[in-house]
């Protein structure tokens, strides 16, 4: 069929023109067809009513012409009378041998010929291919259980109407196609999984059926049989041959013509036997992947018919490794991939003591990928090392390094000191990965026991210095901090310097003012303080915030506030004007709640939930209360804050009318007092204080919905954690609410002390070697040899009472009232005997001395009195030689009794004189 537009254009004038529509080819589908033509003539408003327009047309393939005459019929516009016919047109014969023509149209006026135009004609049927664009078709051949694709073509315009059918006239759905350059319709129809052999037609639908139509007989040749039968091979073995197998059982008459493979691997090669391919051992390595094909030709009906099959194989390696740091106490996370067919893959983890991990673990399948996840929580030193994880032959490795950064606290110093800042770098490794520490600019040293040590000393402290510090494993920095100095002027306190963690510390004299960071806070009790003032005790050495749990004076750690789960209300309102409880208060009482929106708005906002079942009523001494439980989720907190504080402070505000069912009577009520508890659900990791939720701060862990600080021999360095770490074995820590490995250590107990006090006191836990400063009463004092700063392992001075000079002459260099240390010496001099010096020693604790001066009648006597007593002695001897008789000795020479007294008399005479030179 082929539709003609012919549009004349007539007007009074000679410039009238008719134009042909369309300006290209016209199509029919069939030899022999027929237009229907609709057209119009256009005349000028000054052609007269009865003019006749006429007409006719003629082809070149000796088809007979046909005329047609209409008149004007009127539709008048503002410059035009337009005349409309619709006929049936010319008929069209092409002949077998030919499928172009030519159609000339000729026009006239009033019975003269206006004007003559010829537009083309063509004679177009489908065409059914296996591709579009394809070479035609009669017959397909199509693989048992696959899919095959027929298009049918034709040459026409595109609101031509195509369709496909099948042997029983069934019309099967399809998908058009149009070209506009080439003018043509495309219709394909897709056979899916195909089971049985059928006949499909194509034809070009009319009114009244098919005008033009095209039949393809579709085939079903057998199926390749290939193993493995996945289309993505996986291997995880590099060590064993490969073999692939691709094979073809005919259908009917059938015959196998050849077999070939090819692959895509650039330096593999294999073997062949039979249906199967053969790759050698150590053929491929990981990461290895290509595609290897399989062609089989098989002869089916004198048409050939090819079967490929194409195999993906990989060689999947495990993806991940390389080296990680993380900090003590935090979590890290390894993560492993490899390329998988289906989930049933097991990616396995040793850890670096050589085993198998077994918790941690989490597994994913997606995109035909495997991911396996290893959680490391709660780091510790001794947890780093090398973690693999592999499939069979493949395998990834992490490098964890877990470090540790203990440095000065930040602390209280004296203004325009010195001070040593001192950086402890702890790593499970230092071979792994290249360490770089650095205090404000000075290089930590590495030690032979692995640890990184830093020191720098700032000069001439001022308020609010500073010091920065970074590390850097491998060339990434992976940490950094600030270390904060406080100066301040201490001549009013004799208190040891205060350390903080968070905050500031001013001080000014013996009182000092802690102050949380913006917007954090720390507990006291069940109130959230930003602000700590301590004051240092003179008599003591002791600040004010000092006790045998914080021996150190540590101030509370600061922290945020953290997001509640839930919030609840429980109010008592006890209430008068009835002695019973009714069913109808519950409701009464809600209603005065949620009609109350002013005050009670969270309930009308629905941020808030009561229910009459939160309602309970109870009767104690014939007075009925009413217990409500309010209860909002969320993060927000003013809603229920505005009802709790709205009826606290207003307790006898609450009124209410209910109905009673006898009688239908109705009782008011007046609460006359309130009663209200509040708490909060905090989130994992914090804890309630008050009516909030506070992040558990370092050195604590969240329990039961409270913060609770680390019990001794356990430390936590990181806020909003669940639980904490213990010691390493054989240390602990000296108090609780430990933050810090390092407070980890040999603790010591400051031993007790009489007629004194020490700093830290007495019975306080310390960590060994800290220094323990010994202060003795009046009047007492340690040993000289003794200092009273010693370290909490060695043996701590005592107290003892000092000697007093009780006796001493004018003469003496001694002053009244000097007292003596116990064990010690003093050293004098006397103005009678210059040149001479004198001493006197403490021997006995708190006795009283004597540092006179001797004069020369003393002298004298002392002399006189020792003459006396050497002739006493000299009589003794001779007497004692008279009265003797002993056997005749041997013959010798014996001392004459002169000789004797001689020689005694001279070391007397020595002794005196030494005696005199001494006084």
């Amino acid at each position: 069929m082929f539709l003609l537009f012919l549009i004349p254009l007539v007007v009074a004038s000679s410039d009238t023109t008719v134009s042909i529509i369309p300006d290209g080819p016209t199509y029919i589908h069939q030899r022999s067809d027929y237009a229907n033509n609709a057209w119009s003539v256009v005349l000028g408003t000054d052609t007269p009513d009865s003019l006749p327009v006429s007409i006719s047309w003629s082809d070149n393939l000796g088809t007979t012409a046909t005329h047609f005459i209409f008149r004007k019929s009127t539709s008048t516009t503002a410059d035009s009378i337009i005349g409309t016919l619709n006929f049936t047109g010319h008929t069209i014969n092409f002949p077998d041998d030919k499928t172009e023509g030519v159609v000339t149209a000729k026009v006239t006026i009033d019975g003269s010929l206006y004007t003559t135009e010829e537009f083309a004609v063509k004679y177009t049927v489908p065409v059914i291919s296996s591709e579009v664009g394809g070479s035609e078709v009669s017959t397909v051949v199509g693989t048992k259980g696959g899919d095959l694709e027929l298009n049918c073509t034709l040459e026409t315009y595109d609101s031509t109407v195509l369709e496909w059918k099948d042997s029983s006239g069934a019309v099967k759905t399809s998908s058009k196609s149009y070209d506009s350059s080439s003018n043509t319709t495309t219709r394909t129809l897709e056979l899916t999984s195909l089971d049985s052999e059928d006949t499909y037609t194509c034809g070009v639908k009319d009114g009244a059926g098919y005008s033009s139509t095209k039949t393809v007989e579709v085939k079903m040749a057998n199926t390749l049989t290939v193993s493995p039968s996945d289309e993505t091979i996986y291997r995880y073995e590099t060590t064993e041959e490969l073999e692939l197998q691709c094979s073809y059982t005919v259908l009917k008459s059938e015959t196998v013509q050849s077999v070939a493979w090819t692959d895509t691997f650039s330096n593999a090669t294999f073997t062949t036997s039979g249906n199967s391919l053969i790759y050698d051992e150590d053929t491929f390595s990981f990461g290895d992947t290509g595609t290897v094909t399989c062609t089989v030709k098989v002869l089916f009906d004198s048409l050939v018919h090819t079967a490929t099959h194409s195999f993906s194989v990989n060689f999947p390696a495990v993806s991940g490794g390389g080296a990680v740091a993380g900090s003590v106490t935090e979590d890290v996370e390894l993560t492993c991939e490899i390329a998988a067919s289906n989930s049933s893959l097991e990616i396995q983890w040793t850890l670096p003591n050589a085993t198998e991990a077994s918790s941690g673990l989490t597994t994913s399948f997606n995109n035909n990928k495997i991911t396996s996840k290893l959680s490391v929580t709660d780091l510790q030193i001794s947890e780093g090392g090398n973690y693999s994880c592999a499939v069979e032959d493949s395998s990834a490795i992490f490098n964890l390094v877990v470090y540790s950064v203990a440095c000065s606290p930040n602390q209280l110093v004296i203004s325009g000191s010195d001070v040593e800042i001192t950086c402890l770098v702890k790593l499970s490794s230092t071979s792994l990965l290249a360490v770089n520490f650095e205090l404000d600019g000075v290089k930590g040293v590495v030690n032979d026991d692995g640890t990184v040590l830093a020191t720098q000393t700032l000069t001439n402290v001022k308020q609010d210095d500073t010091l920065a510090w970074t590390l850097h494993l491998g060339g990434s920095k992976v940490d950094n901090g600030v270390i904060e100095l406080s100066a301040y002027n201490n001549s009013d306190s004799t208190c040891p310097l205060l350390s903080f963690s968070s905050g500031t510390l001013e001080c000014e004299g013996n009182e000092c003012l802690y102050s949380c960071p913006d917007n954090q806070y720390y507990q006291s009790g069940s109130n959230l303080r930003t602000e700590m003032n301590v004051t240092c005790d003179n008599s003591n050495s002791q600040w004010s915030h000092v006790t045998k749990t914080n021996p150190f004076g540590d101030f509370p750690i600061c922290s945020a506030l953290a997001v509640a789960k839930s919030r609840k209300l429980e109010a008592t309102v006890a209430m008068s004007g009835a002695t019973t409880c009714h069913n109808n208060m519950k409701a009464a009482l809600l209603n005065f709640f949620t009609t109350n929106s002013g005050d009670y708005a969270c309930l009308t906002k629905s941020t808030c939930t009561l229910t009459t079942s939160d309602i309970t009523c109870s009767v104690a001494d014939s007075a009925v209360s009413l217990k409500i439980t309010v209860t909002q989720n969320g993060a927000s907190s003013d809603g229920i804050y505005a009802f709790e504080s709205q009826l606290t402070a207003n307790p006898t505000s609450v009124t209410f009318s209910y109905s009673t069912s006898k009688k239908r009577s109705t009782v008011s009520l007046t609460s006359t007092g309130v009663t209200a508890s509040y708490d909060v659900e905090c989130s994992d990791g914090a804890g309630q204080v008050g009516k909030e939720c506070l992040t558990c701060p370092a050195g604590s862990y969240s329990s039961g919905g409270v913060c609770e600080k680390c019990s001794v021999g356990s430390y936590q360095p990181n806020s909003g954690k669940t639980q904490c770490t213990s010691c390493e074995t054989g240390l602990t820590t000296v108090t609780t609410g430990s933050d810090s490995i390092t407070d980890c250590t040999v603790t010591c107990e400051v031993a007790s002390i009489a007629n004194g006090y020490r700093s830290p006191a007495s019975g306080y836990t310390v960590m060994t070697g800290t220094p323990v400063t010994t202060f003795c009463s009046s009047g007492y004092s340690i040993l000289k040899t003794n200092t009273n700063t010693q370290t909490c392992t060695s043996a701590q001075p005592a107290c003892f009472k000092s000697c007093v000079i009780g006796k001493k002459s004018d003469k003496s260099s001694v002053t009244d009232g000097t007292s003596l240390i116990y064990q010690s010496t003093l050293d004098y001099t006397c103005s009678n005997k210059e040149g001479s010096s004198y001493s006197v020693t403490c021997s006995v604790e708190g006795s009283e001395l004597n540092a006179k001066c001797p004069s020369i009648v003393l002298l004298i006597v002392i002399v006189s009195v020792s003459v006396a007593v050497l002739l006493l002695i000299i009589i003794a001897i001779v007497i004692v030689k008279k009265s003797r008789h002993p056997p005749p000795p041997p013959p010798m020479e014996e001392p004459s009794v002169l000789n004797v007294v001689s020689d005694t008399l001279d070391s007397f005479t020595h002794t005196i004189r030494h005696t005199i030179d001494n006084i």
